[in-house]
């Protein structure tokens, strides 16, 4: 009985260890391939869409993302295709001070249109102009249709 507490003392810092460093191992052993689109979870895609939106996560319907790094750049885009109301993209843009832009067909491509992924249709959204900005840690491109409540947001770290 005397060994019982030092032995689960042990056990208990060995889990933790291994549990810290094991990401770290099976990244090294099976590395991601970031060249391609890494494709988010559903609900983790709502949830990380919210906290952008600073709005309870079930405010956001529809949320599909996924995330390419570009090979030469090295930044990280992230792509959220959503559907929301139109009180919640106002807060969004003014929080954010984000600002109205025409949307060219040049802006459309260097921007909202390099995704392989077949559900990412910015264009279908119909819409003339955009709204870009800089909150400090990422550039802010949006598109949005207040008609179907359908928008897009495309974030470049």
């Amino acid at each position: 009985m005397k060994n019982f507490f030092p032995i689960l003392i042990g056990i208990v810092v060995f889990a933790g260890v291994v549990l810290t460093f094991s990401p770290f191992v099976m990244n090294f052993i099976f590395p991601v391939d970031e060249s391609k689109p890494q494709i988010a979870i559903s609900d983790r895609a709502r949830v990380a869409l919210a906290d952008w939106f600073s709005v309870d996560p079930n405010k956001m319907d529809t949320v599909q993302a996924y995330r390419e790094t570009d090979q030469t750049s090295g930044k990280q885009s992230m792509y959220f295709s959503y559907s929301t109301d139109p009180d919640t993209v106002r807060g969004f843009i003014k929080k954010k001070g984000l600002e109205q832009q025409a949307l060219t067909d040049e802006v459309m491509q260097e921007i909202f249109v390099k995704s392989s992924v077949s559900w990412w249709q910015p264009a279908a959204l119909n819409r003339e102009t955009w709204f870009s900005g800089n909150d400090g840690a990422a550039e802010l491109n949006l598109i949005y249709n207040a008609e179907n409540k359908r928008g897009v947001l495309v974030i470049i770290k």
